[in-house]
């Protein structure tokens, strides 16, 4: 029973701490003199200080990179037909 009295407490100080560095981190990042760099929420929370951040997810593919794609799909599946003497010279 205490540890779950514990865990809402440290719930509650998380969340509160998360409002109070989501509105710090507002002001700045949008005050007179706003950083070049937008700050983070997390800088102003104590709980979060020492644990390690999440690394960033891979950056979606270019349009460049989508549209390769797509046609060596269409054109493999042209192959697969029979239908690839009519693949234009520039994509063979």
């Amino acid at each position: 029973m205490l540890f779950r009295l514990l865990d809402r407490q440290k719930a509650e100080v998380r969340r509160q701490e998360l409002l109070f560095a989501q509105c710090v981190a507002a002001t700045i990042n949008f005050g007179f003199r706003a950083p070049k760099e937008p700050v983070r929420p997390e800088s102003f929370m104590p709980s979060e200080w020492g644990k390690a951040r999440k690394p960033r997810r891979k950056r979606y593919q270019t349009r460049k990179q989508v549209a390769q794609g797509l046609r060596q799909m269409f054109f493999s599946l042209m192959k697969a037909q029979g239908n690839g003497d009519k693949i234009p010279e520039k994509y063979r």
